[in-house]
């Protein structure tokens, strides 16, 4: 889940509701996972309005998930033509 909000945040900056529409994990997963990428200095969140948008702080990260990540994409693509939730 933390490598597919990484590749939506290349994309641009999104919000915890968007991210959440990545997949079948709740809102509150997904914010233990935002927590995390953000201790971790990949990630940053700044409040507007009445949300959190987050912002993809090293891009440079992507160079090293890139193998893992297409792996996962193809693992993906797989599960949803054999018509399994991830």
């Amino acid at each position: 889940m933390r490598l597919r909000i990484i590749d939506e945040l290349r994309q641009g900056d999104r919000c915890v509701r968007d991210l959440g529409a990545l997949g079948t994990i709740n809102q509150s997963n997904v914010s233990r996972h935002l927590a995390t990428l953000e201790k971790a200095g990949i990630i940053s969140g700044r409040r507007h309005l009445n949300k959190v948008v987050y912002h993809l702080e090293a891009p440079e990260i992507l160079k090293i998930f890139q193998p893992t990540a297409h792996v996962a994409k193809r693992d993906i693509k797989r599960r949803n033509a054999n018509g399994r939730e991830l």
